[in-house]
């Protein structure tokens, strides 16, 4: 498209100047189409790599998915199998103080179901009265504290419900050797 302008000694100064005005704004559209034109460029490639880094992180999540699936299958086997060890020993040990914590830890189980939490906790406190290692009686106070926003109650019981299940693990295991 060519914006050269004739000049014709016997023409209107006037149409000569509308002239020169209707080319430097077809001069200026041009320029704005090509800089639009670019912007556009930019956006697709811009959107392009928004695509590639948002199928990055699916992918991410996907792996990161597979992972805790993993953990948590492997987790739960091991918990499973140190329920089992548990209950063994339990059977084998069971005492009066045991069957105390027992019960205690029985209701304050139903109470938490329940959702009552403050008188859970004082069953899962008689359970630790009567047995101060019972992991499940920590681990429930632990939950119970947490749902009532003690979370530095919730961390010590949780600690001292993997202390007791490490405990009695060795213990089992010294007395199957």
């Amino acid at each position: 498209m060519s914006l050269e302008i004739n000049v014709n000694p016997f023409e209107d100064p006037a149409d000569r100047r509308t002239r020169m005005r209707i080319a430097a704004e077809e001069r200026q559209t041009a320029k704005i189409v090509r800089v639009e034109k670019q912007k556009v460029t930019e956006l697709q490639a811009l959107r392009s790599e928004m695509t590639q880094g948002l199928a990055q992180i699916s992918e991410g999540l996907a792996e990161l998915s597979d992972v805790l699936q993993w953990g948590f299958s492997e987790l739960t086997k091991r918990l499973d199998r140190q329920s089992e060890l548990l209950e063994k020993a339990v059977l084998a040990l069971e005492s009066p103080q045991t069957t105390l914590a027992n019960e205690a830890r029985r209701r304050g189980i139903e109470r938490f179901q329940n959702g009552w939490l403050d008188e859970a906790k004082e069953e899962f406190e008689r359970c630790l009265s009567a047995n101060s290692t019972d992991y499940l009686g920590h681990l429930f106070i632990a939950l119970t504290n947490f749902m009532q926003g003690n979370r530095a109650a919730a961390l010590d019981h949780g600690q001292r419900a993997a202390s007791d299940i490490r405990d009695n693990e060795a213990r089992i295991a010294k007395n199957n050797a």
